[in-house]
């Protein structure tokens, strides 16, 4: 467990970022009062087989992801009031809700071709499970894989995220889901630190685009948000309001 301001060093080491910081950034500048994040992240990891949630489970006749139960239970760990109050000590006695939750996650599910085509039912089960267990009209915002547009296993992705905001095919997502396009944040290699392409060459702009426009996305589903926790696990991220 890592603790400390906003800045460099919730990534993978001490001198590295995720969407995390630009959410952060956003959202902290439109705010009056604190926003503290609480990230929880693993890499490699599928929507259908990792994060797959109670109603997509119950659907295939399969158990519930591993990566979906460690990320319920170390979100309401984290929620836990003593274990707030300890990490956070000059937040005690302060009431949080959650108000929004973020996704950014698709390449493990693009690299099998039955994980891509059961994405859209999956990433709808999951919106649903996840309101489940932190609120029924919970805005949730969700930032699509944009690593190499034209690939047919990343458009079918692009696609099955972009649908949860198709309020005719999901109307009870009106008003309560966006989805933010990454195609136009990516970075190609010569311009970036790494070779890793299912990471975004590990590029940092573009890490804080994918997040900046998460931010700006949840700002403009609650135009009027008082303090807010932002909590994150594998790419998702859970806003709590401050009472």
């Amino acid at each position: 467990i890592r603790t400390g301001g906003h800045t460099i060093g919730y990534g993978k080491g001490n001198d590295w970022i995720g969407p995390e910081y630009g959410l952060g950034q956003v959202v902290g500048n439109a705010l009056d009062e604190d926003v503290v994040i609480i990230k929880v992240a693993w890499g490699g990891k599928s929507l259908d087989e990792d994060f797959r949630s109670q109603t997509a489970a119950t659907r295939r006749g399969l158990g519930v992801g591993t990566y979906w139960t460690d990320m319920v239970t170390d979100m309401k760990t984290a929620l836990d009031k003593d274990n707030i109050e300890a990490l956070f000590p000059q937040f005690a006695g302060r009431e949080f809700d959650v108000s929004g939750f973020g996704w950014h996650q698709g390449w493990n599910d693009r690299v099998n071709d039955d994980f891509t085509a059961r994405y859209e039912d999956n990433m709808a089960d999951f919106i649903k499970d996840v309101r489940a267990e932190f609120g029924s009209d919970l805005p949730f915002i969700i930032a699509n894989t944009g690593i190499d547009p034209g690939v047919p296993a990343t458009d079918a992705i692009i696609a099955a995220q972009n649908a949860m905001a198709d309020f005719g095919k999901y109307p009870g997502h009106e008003g309560n889901v966006l989805v933010v396009d990454t195609t136009g944040m990516y970075r190609p290699e010569e311009d970036s630190p790494s070779r890793f392409n299912f990471h975004w060459h590990h590029n940092g702009l573009t890490h804080y685009d994918i997040g900046a426009g998460m931010g700006e996305a949840y700002l403009t589903l609650v135009p009027e948000p008082s303090s807010i926790l932002l909590l994150g696990a594998g790419g998702w991220l859970v806003l709590r309001r401050r009472r």
